[in-house]
């Protein structure tokens, strides 16, 4: 009995050590799961880290306020924020042609999947719909979604686009695509460094130099000519 005591005062100990950091992770997981307004001792005591000391509570309560991933009301209870405030397949579309129209480019679907449970279907539903790409794109951080503008694409031969979805490009360096067209007896595209705007700065360096020189050499001929 003794021994069963002393394993539960340390258990119960060590969880009084848990560092405000990992629990305010605890409260982000436990609202982003549940996604409605939620006491945050609620989300202690399923934890294990309630009856914590005023200076640990103090100092959880500054992070859950300045955390960007959590709306903090006076109750104490906590929503999880998601970074795109979307909640059907309409507002995933409006958010896509948005983000088109002022140029920013792609969206990362894993900040999407924050936003509702039914994401990733209506991700789909619209890829297969025709009305948005969804790319695995290399030294990103997951795959990407964008609008896609029926508008600005050219008609394209039947064979050609089957062709081009044949040519995997994956993990190949710029030797090997040169490598690869050489072998299709294909001439790669020289591009050459143009030194033209550092040669006209020079250039133009040496003109105001000299113009100083002869402005300084005629307002001395002009100063010898009074003195004559």
């Amino acid at each position: 009995m003794l021994s069963d005591y002393t394993k539960h005062k340390k258990k119960k100990s060590r969880a009084r050590d848990v560092p405000t950091a990992q629990a305010l992770d605890k409260i982000i997981n436990e609202a982003k799961k549940t996604r409605k307004r939620i006491h945050i001792q609620n989300i202690l005591e399923n934890a294990q880290l309630a009856n914590q000391k005023r200076s640990w509570m103090e100092e959880l309560m500054g992070l859950i306020r300045d955390c960007d991933k959590l709306d903090w009301f006076e109750n104490e209870t906590v929503l999880f924020k998601p970074k795109y405030n979307i909640s059907n397949k309409g507002e995933l579309l409006k958010l896509l042609k948005s983000f088109e129209e002022k140029g920013l480019g792609t969206v990362l679907v894993n900040e999407l999947e924050e936003s509702y449970d039914e994401v990733l279907r209506d991700i789909d539903a619209l890829v297969d719909e025709g009305l948005a790409y969804r790319l695995t794109v290399k030294n990103a951080k997951g795959d990407v979604l964008f609008y896609r503008r029926t508008d600005l694409e050219v008609p394209m031969d039947h064979e050609i686009v089957m062709r081009w979805r044949q040519v995997s490009m994956a993990a190949l360096t710029e030797q090997d695509v040169i490598k690869q067209l050489k072998a299709a007896g294909k001439q790669p595209l020289r591009v050459e460094t143009i030194k033209e705007e550092e040669d006209i700065s020079d250039k133009r360096k040496g003109k105001r130099r000299r113009n100083k020189q002869d402005k300084k050499n005629t307002a001395e001929h002009l100063r010898r000519m009074i003195k004559k």
